[in-house]
């Protein structure tokens, strides 16, 4: 278990020497971090973290460093903590200080974490807003109002050994896309799927497309943004 910490805050420590242009030293961390939240009970609520897969190709990280992150536990917001998140087992990891200064890694609790925020980007628990569904996890949003767009971000270990993997690889990071609208989540994965979803004014739709000139298979979220922006002015308080 002790190997398994040092190693663990030996990552971390490198990934805070590589990202020391953009994030405060370490040293100074951790200062603010006693400052900011000090010694929370619900910060420090968790097992410690062990990695899986050594050896593995890839990692399993949206950002395969630690990022300075806002997180809401239990009711309760955390500013400047240092987390990244799991995708292949979907959860957070959380590096913060204990008592004695010693950092420490684990992982969320994820009952507790209802929201957290990796950079600009903003993830929620399913069950937080998605009471109807039976999804677990957390999802990215990236448009509010009266229908959202929802992301999930996955990746996987693919268990294939051999001269190039000799202990497996990690997926690319796959995205799921989905329309909230109020009643149901429904996915789409290309303009026909989308188009769907919205049968009443899908001509509508059609046109603001062709003129945008979007293409779903590289549309970014600024554009993907926009069009649900669209969607919101012609249905007006309309359900799809």
């Amino acid at each position: 278990m002790k190997y398994y910490l040092a190693m663990a805050v030996i990552q971390l420590a490198l990934g805070l020497k590589v990202y020391g242009q953009k994030h405060i030293a370490a040293e100074k961390l951790l200062v603010q971090t006693q400052k900011f939240y000090g010694k929370s009970d619900l910060l420090y609520n968790g097992n410690i973290y062990q990695p899986g897969k050594r050896g593995a190709k890839g990692n399993p990280f949206f950002c395969n460093e630690f990022l300075v992150s806002t997180l809401n536990i239990s009711g309760d917001t955390f500013c400047t903590v240092y987390s990244k998140y799991d995708l292949a087992d979907d959860r957070l990891i959380i590096a913060c200080t204990n008592d004695s200064g010693k950092w420490i890694i684990y992982i969320a609790e994820e009952n507790r974490v209802k929201e957290f925020y990796l950079g600009n980007k903003k993830f929620v628990r399913a069950d937080t807003v998605l009471e109807k569904h039976a999804l677990k996890g957390y999802f990215s949003t990236i448009q509010e109002g009266r229908y959202k767009v929802y992301i999930k971000y996955r990746k996987k270990f693919i268990d294939t050994y051999d001269d190039i993997t000799p202990y497996g690889y990690y997926s690319e990071t796959k995205q799921e896309y989905y329309v909230w609208d109020g009643y149901q989540l429904r996915p789409f994965t290309d303009k026909t799927s989308f188009l769907q979803l919205f049968e009443e004014q899908k001509k509508l739709l059609r046109k603001y497309i062709r003129k945008q000139r979007l293409s779903f298979s590289v549309m970014n979220n600024e554009q993907l943004i926009r069009l649900m922006q669209y969607c919101n002015e012609i249905y007006g308080t309309k359900k799809i």
